[in-house]
């Protein structure tokens, strides 16, 4: 309304924005990967950045708001974009071993403040893993909460079948219960998943 910018600039602004961060599209770079592909454009990012001046890091357009797994593996890929990652899953879950010894010390030592730290350590060391071998975290997880409710329920189905109450079962009764739940679980997954 005030005659500042037109419709055409925002859309100049960003088609030249996505012609810059394609150079394998739109130039003559050659990428071979997605990898590389998002490699390149936070490389790409970064100096743009580093040309206007602005002081921000290259974690820093990773939203707080984003929920924890998520905001976990976008700041990995970010740091994998400037070089900063391992070349493979091994390095990822060799640091999840160590992880998991701290955070057992830690429980033993009895320190809530570092039994906390190293609680978060794994499971950013979990996500970085799971993100080197292709996976994301956040569905994973997803998944298997799905796969535990499902089991569960069995559980308590199968307690009621046998005319008992989950509250007064003993916990190695309950994990005879577990068992069978996760087989028959297994049994069905197999069946739908052969050929008919």
């Amino acid at each position: 309304e005030e005659g500042r910018f037109s419709v055409v600039d925002p859309v100049r602004a960003l088609s030249e924005k996505m012609i810059e961060r394609h150079p394998h599209v739109f130039g003559d770079l050659k990428l071979e990967t997605a990898d590389d592909v998002r490699d390149e454009w936070e490389r790409i990012k970064l100096r743009n950045k580093d040309e206007k001046k602005e002081k921000q890091g290259t974690l820093s357009g990773v939203p707080p708001a984003l929920p924890a797994l998520t905001r976990a593996y976008r700041v990995q890929e970010k740091m994998a974009g400037v070089g900063f990652d391992w070349e493979n899953p091994d390095g990822a879950l060799t640091k999840l071993r160590e992880e998991v010894e701290e955070l057992h010390r830690a429980i033993h030592e009895g320190d809530p403040e570092a039994v906390e730290e190293e609680i978060g350590d794994v499971l950013f060391s979990v996500v970085n893993s799971a993100r080197l071998a292709g996976y994301g975290s956040e569905e994973a997880l997803r998944r298997t909460i799905e796969k535990v409710i499902d089991r569960f329920s069995r559980v308590e189905a199968m307690v009621n079948e046998d005319g008992q109450n989950v509250t007064e079962l003993t916990l190695e009764k309950l994990d005879s219960y577990w068992d069978r739940a996760k087989l028959e679980q297994r049994k069905h997954n197999k069946k739908q998943s052969s050929p008919s």
